[in-house]
């Protein structure tokens, strides 16, 4: 599939849930694929994502923390209960890896573990 195709299908693959007549398809499944196997249209997924919540992707490091710092759990209003929450940032601005023993600890992170990109300035 081609970038621009994978692009062009989001309004209709992008938002879920879907219903099983569209995912068992060979141009879902592609499209699949590509998010999977195209860094470029998976940072494109990425800020489209960021965006929608309200933040402006370029407002950080990365796209890759971006996208994890913005996420929200209404399970989990604070990010240092949530289990999914990978990476969070803190009121400091600094990034880390939550320690999850019931107090506030993390483990501060100095580049983003999905591309490299550093966090801070030096």
């Amino acid at each position: 599939m081609e970038c621009s195709r994978y692009r062009e299908l989001r309004g209709t693959y992008g938002q879920g849930p879907l219903a099983p007549e569209i995912w068992e398809t060979p141009e879902y499944e592609a499209w699949c694929d590509h998010f999977h196997g195209c860094n470029a249209c998976g940072d494109w997924e990425l800020s489209c994502r960021v965006v929608e919540r309200g933040f402006e992707p370029e407002s950080f490091p990365c796209v890759h923390v971006a996208n994890q710092v913005t996420q929200r759990c209404e399970q989990h209003p604070d990010p240092r209960d949530c289990p999914d929450a990978l990476v969070i940032r803190t009121k400091a601005g600094k990034y880390g890896l939550p320690v999850r023993d019931g107090g506030t600890s993390i483990v501060e992170i100095h580049h983003c573990p999905w591309c490299g990109a550093p966090l801070s300035k030096p």
